[in-house]
């Protein structure tokens, strides 16, 4: 298998987009895998970064080949909200109660969607969080879904442990896989240890990573060493829902 950091796999070259019109709240999704692919993975990225940048394909690319259909978008509320330049850090939880409301609204239609398949649902940064909020809101509502993956999720505000808010992450029956950088500003390894999450909340970690995984260059790890590890652990994870 290709774990290149840089490469396009040839799932790449035929996915296929999907714009659903009439439907409030519904992104335009790219899908790629295998059409017969055993679960579907939907995928949604920090809301400042697109669904095609280099840490997404890098996920999609080694999912895809594991035989895992992949379903990744963009928010449409929060990208008309953005600069669309797609540089920023990510992980902001600086956002109204009102804009959470339409991210998790997006998810309940991409959900709606793939409902009759085996259906994970996860992120990365602020897209990890809206995932959990809506899981943990299916939940309530007696419709949960398979099971849940994070990348780097922000607890707090950029390095403000004093603003953390870890909900739902201590209540969710959902079962989850977690992964975070050790280094993470909104969630280092030291603080989040302190906090008590469920028992359904699998956390592991990434060896000297930031927010994207990326370590430093005395640490003794690569990054391309660290997103292949959490690649394999998100296969693993979602291969076993």
């Amino acid at each position: 298998m290709n774990l290149s950091m840089n490469s396009v796999s040839e799932f790449e070259i035929k996915s296929k987009k999907k714009a659903k019109p009439g439907k409030a709240q519904l992104p335009e999704m790219e899908e790629t895998g295998p059409e017969n692919g055993m679960v579907t993975f939907a995928f949604s990225n920090d809301i400042d970064k697109a669904k095609n940048g280099r840490f997404m394909r890098y996920f999609t690319q080694t999912l895809n080949e594991r035989g895992i259909r992949v379903v990744r978008f963009d928010f449409p509320f929060m990208t008309e909200k953005s600069s669309g330049n797609g540089n920023g850090k990510g992980g902001n939880t600086e956002i109204i109660s009102d804009d959470m409301d339409a991210l998790v609204a997006t998810w309940r239609q991409v959900i709606n969607e793939y409902r009759g398949t085996r259906l994970i649902i996860g992120g990365k940064g602020l897209g990890a969080r809206a995932a959990a909020t809506a899981a943990a809101k299916l939940e309530e509502e007696g419709f949960p879904v398979r099971g849940c993956v994070f990348l780097g999720f922000p607890f707090h505000e950029e390095d403000l442990p004093e603003t953390t808010d870890l909900s739902p992450l201590d209540t969710i029956q959902t079962r989850c896989l977690l992964v975070q950088g050790e280094r993470d500003p909104f969630g280092k390894r030291a603080f989040v240890e302190s906090l008590k999450m469920s028992p359904h909340v699998r956390l592991y970690w990434m060896r000297d990573g930031e927010h994207n995984f990326y370590p430093r260059q005395d640490s003794g790890k690569t990054a391309k060493e660290n997103w292949g590890e959490a690649a394999i652990l998100l296969a693993s994870f979602i291969r076993s829902l």
